[in-house]
């Protein structure tokens, strides 16, 4: 009989990748803290690529406190690939370019867009 249930994917990172792997070289303590530290990211970039199958383009975050919003879309300008565009109640802030959906994604969460705020 098959399964009807999908599984999750785990969508990892780059910064929780690289603390992995280092923690590997260094003591056990430290190497717990390297991912405590990571471990925050990690799950908000996880529950935010999960939630949209690893394409949350178009999605908007905010900040948990302060009315700041933020998305990653297609980069209009061809600098880059993508965009983290950031705007607030008066307008548009500001953005920064990446060469992949992923580092977008990533930066956005680092910058504490962490709140899916979609519409």
């Amino acid at each position: 009989m098959k399964s009807t249930q999908r599984s999750a994917n785990r969508y990892r990172s780059a910064s929780w990748e690289r603390v992995c792997t280092a923690s590997t070289r260094v003591p056990a303590d430290f190497g717990r803290h390297l991912r405590d530290i990571a471990r925050p990211l990690q799950i908000a970039y996880q529950r935010l690529m999960s939630s949209y199958d690893g394409h949350p383009a178009g999605i908007e975050c905010r900040m948990e406190d302060r009315e700041s919003w933020a998305f990653v879309l297609p980069d209009a300008s061809g600098s880059k690939a993508w965009r983290i565009q950031q705007f607030g109640l008066d307008g548009f802030i500001g953005h920064l370019c990446f060469d992949s959906l992923n580092e977008a994604i990533e930066e956005m969460l680092r910058m504490r867009y962490c709140v899916t705020d979609p519409g």
